[in-house]
């Protein structure tokens, strides 16, 4: 699925190949600054709230703009 500005919706489905659907998308590199990023943001909300805050993080990985990283979190409920 990607999205677009053509037709009906802003999705379309594509066809994907087998290999593409088993390529592993991140690099070990990418894995571990995720990683980091996740022990930043709970370390930020666990001091702000004085005990240990695990949250629920969600990353998203966009081709547009080139290789862009969405994220959105909240406390882990």
């Amino acid at each position: 699925m990607i999205y677009t500005l053509e037709g009906e919706g802003s999705t379309k489905n594509i066809p994907v190949s087998a290999q593409e659907r088993a390529d592993f998308i991140l690099n070990d590199e990418e894995i571990i600054q995720l990683a980091q990023w996740g022990i930043k943001i709970e370390d930020h909300y666990s001091k702000k709230a004085g005990v240990y805050r695990p949250m629920d993080i969600e990353w998203a990985r966009m081709a547009l703009p080139r290789d862009s990283l969405f994220f959105k979190h909240g406390p882990r409920r």
